[in-house]
């Protein structure tokens, strides 16, 4: 028995370690399903910051981008402070927010100002780069809720970016920005849709998407294939305000469809 009594310093050692083992759990499981949204969120929102600037500086008027523009920058910066509070998420997560978070800073420096057309490619550029780390991110962090079906969350989200996505790219187009990819970069966005679509119309039905959103789902895909089908269109005819209000109806649709998920996986 003697064997095990510890002296001072081997008891103040192991309750450090002990200490350490705790925080360490704590750090790594208190991801919440908040967390999820709220990445979600910034992670469609940038897109929409793009379009939005766009529409601003090619003074559409309609649906009020600039109020819009600057509702979306006022929640991404919410979101982030949300993310980072108590540094919740573990080290790992909560340095790669905060790198994330020192990126849309410069994103939003850029969008506050008057809008210019000759840095709007640039923006573009950084903001695929942006998005792509992003649904890392997102998806990390939904693995740490050990939540089943969060998953789902976020691929709902991303069909709700690539429509953001694409008229944030219709804009560009409008607004004269010269880009030689955008056809491919239109291609892709479809295929990518048409991916996330089918992940939820098939693998995630019928235990998070029943017959009620499945047919949303649906509605959703026919709809955005008409919108492709404008942003693809080689007329060289441009209407900004046909493109945000089809892109607005499609994010509300979309909502609709995330909103299912989640509360099927609630109550899973």
């Amino acid at each position: 028995m003697r064997n095990l009594k510890l002296n001072c310093w081997q008891q103040k050692l192991i309750t450090f370690l002990l200490f350490c083992c705790c925080m360490n759990v704590r750090a790594f499981a208190s991801a919440s399903v908040v967390d999820v949204h709220n990445i979600a969120e910034i992670c469609t929102s940038v897109q929409t910051v793009l379009k939005d600037y766009a529409l601003v500086g090619m003074g559409v008027k309609y649906d009020d981008p600039e109020g819009h523009l600057k509702t979306t920058i006022e929640k991404i910066d919410k979101d982030f402070a949300a993310l980072k509070e108590g540094h919740h998420l573990g080290p790992k997560i909560d340095a790669l927010v905060i790198e994330k978070e020192k990126t849309w800073k410069k994103i939003r420096e850029i969008v506050v100002a008057e809008p210019r057309q000759d840095v709007v490619m640039d923006l573009h550029i950084a903001i695929e780069k942006f998005d792509k780390e992003c649904w890392e991110i997102a998806e990390m962090i939904a693995l740490e809720t050990h939540v089943e079906g969060e998953h789902y969350v976020i691929v709902a989200s991303e069909l709700g970016m690539e429509v953001q996505r694409l008229a944030a790219l219709y804009m560009m187009r409008a607004w004269d920005v010269s880009n030689p990819h955008y056809f491919e970069e239109v291609e892709t966005i479809l295929e990518e849709f048409e991916k996330y679509y089918h992940e939820l119309a098939e693998q995630a039905y019928p235990k998070y998407i029943g017959d009620a959103t499945k047919a949303k789902l649906d509605k959703i895909e026919k709809s955005f294939l008409v919108f492709e089908h404008m942003a693809a269109s080689k007329s060289g005819r441009f209407v900004p305000a046909l493109g945000q209000r089809s892109a607005t109806r499609l994010i509300v649709q979309i909502n609709d469809v995330i909103n299912d998920v989640i509360t099927a996986v609630e109550k899973k």
